[in-house]
């Protein structure tokens, strides 16, 4: 339990890490390579405030559907049969519903923001919810549950995740 407990705090520090790191580069991005305008009448350094702040809303609901996903896999699922060991189904529901929620949330928490920024915005705020999510449920998913995130069973067959985590 402690060293499960202590993989996923790891694994969630690594994924926010990365999250802080891709922020900065998606604002500069927006701001200077496709140029995002916010509508008349809204500064760009607000508007860009605005697109962090919510990037941090969004990092909060991923890292709150992996901890749901951490606990349910740990506590719920049991193995019986490999095969039959299941999660995927709530994996899966679990990330689509953050997809979801953080490309509404995106797009409608930046009305600041012409059309195509909203898009643009969205669409990092899910590329940053799919990576903390799908990372950290690969690198930490307990036993039982491990191969239910998409590509681990690859991952674990040719040997990468083992010589990361070992």
């Amino acid at each position: 339990m402690k060293r499960f407990l202590l993989g996923s705090v790891i694994a969630i520090f690594i994924s926010v890490i990365i999250f802080f790191v891709l922020l900065p580069l998606e604002k500069y991005v927006l701001e200077s390579i496709w140029q995002v305008l916010p509508i008349p009448g809204i500064k760009q350094p607000v508007w860009l405030e605005n697109f962090i702040s919510v990037g941090i809303m969004c990092l909060l609901f991923s890292l709150g559907c992996t901890a749901l996903w951490l606990v349910a896999g740990f506590f719920f699922y049991r193995i019986i049969d490999w095969k039959k060991a299941g999660g995927r189904q709530f994996w899966v529901g679990l990330f689509v519903i953050m997809l979801l929620v953080i490309i509404v949330a995106g797009y409608f928490l930046n009305l600041q923001t012409q059309d195509a920024g909203r898009y643009i915005a969205s669409f990092f705020y899910a590329i940053n919810g799919l990576i903390i999510y799908w990372l950290t449920s690969l690198l930490q998913s307990p036993s039982n549950v491990k191969f239910a995130p998409f590509g681990s069973i690859q991952l674990y067959k040719v040997g990468f995740i083992n010589k990361l985590l070992n």
